[in-house]
């Protein structure tokens, strides 16, 4: 059975031909959120909360996403999570 995909355009700057900066989107795909392996969460469940985010992302992303990850803003990685979270359904609340 082939998990569902949860796709994301994540926002970041690029320069373009003419060397102006220019806002382009990186195609994210990720499990649905209520699709994480259990054992991920499992193995990680005594870390920060903060720390549990990052180890999901390290083991479910593939390195390449990782220049574009690393550029986005605080602001860009909230707006990806609050999405990935209302496509499974699932609102973790307030941390």
């Amino acid at each position: 059975m082939a998990l569902e995909k949860f796709h994301y355009k994540l926002p970041y700057i690029a320069v373009d031909e003419d060397g102006e900066e220019v806002i382009r989107k990186h195609p994210v795909v990720l499990c649905k959120f209520d699709q994480i392996p259990f054992g991920l969460v499992r193995r990680h469940r005594n870390l920060p909360q903060a720390e549990q985010f990052f180890v999901l992302l390290e083991e479910l992303l593939p390195e390449k996403d990782f220049e574009f990850i690393d550029q986005a803003t605080q602001a860009d990685m909230l707006k990806l999570v609050e999405a990935w979270q209302k496509d499974a359904g699932v609102n973790l609340g307030e941390s």
